[in-house]
C-alpha cells in the first residue's frame, strides 16, 4: 500500500502509545490518511488499539471519517473485537447511520459478524435497525443467516421487522431455515407473519420460488423440515414449489428443461439422491407422514415414469418395500412398478 505515513504505520503495527504521541508531538498529521485514505484512526480501530485511539481522538483526528470504500474508523472497530473501542467512539461522536459502499452500516455489520456486545451499545434512534444494504438486506437477514440467537433477538427488541424481504425476495426465515439453525428458525416461525411468507414465496419477480421446505431439504437439515412441518403455516405454503431453472439447481440444467417447478417431493428425489442415499428415505417418510391423502396423491403424480431416472424409480421401489404404513402405495404406484419390473 503506498501513501502510507509514520504515524499511520505506527497505529498499524505497533500497540505503543509512546511512539504515537511522540510522532504528533514532532508534528505528524493525525487526520493524513494513505492513497486509499486509510487514517491512523482506521487502523488503531482495525487493530482493537483502544490507548491509541484514545490519543488520536484527543489529538483531533475525525472520528466519522471515510476511506476510499466509505467505512468509518467505527466500521474497522466492529471488525475488531474490541466492545469497549466501539463504545468510546460513539460516545466520541461517532455515527452509527454512517454507509460503507456495501450499505452496510456498523450495527448491519456488527450484526454480520455476530458482535452482540457491540449492539447493546448502539442507539437504534441513531442508527434505524431495518437500514437497508445495497442488495436489500436488513441487519436481522444477516443475523439469521449467520445463526446468532441472542443477536437475533437484540435486533427484535429493537424493532427489527421479520416481514421485510431483500431485493431477491429472501427473508430472515428464508436464510435461517437455509443455513439449518434451529433455534433461530423457531424464533422467526413465531415473530413472522404468514401472509409476509405467502407473499415472498410467491412473489411473480422472484427468479427463484422460496419454498421453505426445499431449502431446508437443499440444506440437508432434517430437523429444520420437522419443525417446518410441525408449524402453523399451513399446507399451502409449507407445499409451495420451487422452481428448478433457479440457483438452488444451477449445478443441474438439465433438470430446468423437465421440470419448471418442483414440490417439496420431487425436489427431494431430483437433487438429493446421490448426497443422501438411502438416508433419503428418511426425508420422504417426514414429507409423507405430513398431512394425509393430498401428499400421498402428490407423491404418485411425482413419478411418471416416463420423466424420471431409474434412481429416481428405484427409491420409490425402496420406500414402498421397506415402510409398511404405506403398503397402500402399492395400489397407487402399480403402473409404476409395471414400469420397472
Amino acid at each position: 500500500m503506498e501513501g502510507e505515513t509514520p504515524l499511520l504505520l505506527a497505529c498499524k503495527f505497533q500497540d505503543s502509545t509512546e511512539l504515537v504521541q511522540m510522532l504528533l508531538d514532532c508534528g505528524a498529521d493525525v487526520n493524513l490518511g494513505d492513497n486509499e485514505n486509510h487514517t491512523p484512526l482506521h487502523e488503531a480501530c482495525r487493530n482493537g488499539r483502544l490507548s491509541v485511539a484514545k490519543i488520536l481522538v484527543a489529538a483531533g483526528a475525525n472520528v466519522n471519517e471515510m476511506n476510499y470504500n466509505s467505512c468509518t474508523p467505527l466500521h474497522c472497530a466492529v471488525s475488531s473485537t474490541n466492545a469497549t473501542l466501539v463504545k468510546y467512539l460513539i460516545s466520541k461522536g461517532a455515527d452509527v447511520s454512517i454507509q460503507d459502499e456495501c450499505g452496510r452500516t456498523s450495527l448491519f455489520l456488527a450484526s454480520e459478524l455476530q458482535r452482540w456486545n457491540m449492539i447493546k451499545h448502539m442507539e437504534t434512534a441513531l442508527c434505524p435497525v431495518d437500514t437497508r444494504s445495497v442488495d436489500g438486506a436488513t441487519a436481522l437477514m444477516v443475523a439469521a443467516q449467520s445463526g446468532n440467537l441472542k443477536v437475533v433477538e437484540e435486533l427484535l427488541k429493537r424493532g427489527a421487522n421479520p416481514d421485510l424481504a431483500a431485493h431477491d425476495f429472501t427473508m430472515a426465515l428464508h436464510l435461517a431455515i437455509h443455513s439449518g439453525h434451529l433455534s433461530v428458525v423457531k424464533l422467526l416461525l413465531k415473530v413472522t407473519s404468514r401472509n409476509a411468507v405467502l407473499a415472498h414465496c410467491t412473489h411473480p419477480k422472484a427468479k427463484t420460488g422460496r419454498s421453505l421446505c426445499c431449502l431446508a431439504i437443499d440444506g440437508e437439515y432434517l430437523d429444520v423440515l420437522k419443525l417446518l412441518l410441525s408449524s402453523d403455516l399451513g399446507n399451502y405454503i409449507l407445499h409451495l414449489p420451487v422452481h428448478c431453472d433457479g440457483s438452488l439447481l444451477e449445478n443441474k440444467p438439465h433438470l430446468g428443461v423437465l421440470y419448471s417447478e418442483c414440490s417439496p417431493v420431487s425436489f427431494l428425489l431430483l437433487t438429493k439422491l446421490n448426497d443422501l442415499k438411502d438416508d433419503i428415505l428418511i426425508y420422504l417418510e417426514v414429507l409423507l407422514n405430513h398431512g394425509n391423502d393430498s401428499n400421498l396423491q402428490e407423491f404418485t403424480l411425482s413419478f411418471n415414469p416416463a420423466n424420471h431416472d431409474d434412481m429416481c424409480r428405484s427409491v420409490v421401489v425402496k420406500f414402498v418395500l421397506l415402510h409398511s404404513l404405506y403398503q397402500p402405495l402399492v395400489i397407487q404406484l402399480r403402473p409404476v412398478l409395471l414400469y420397472i419390473l
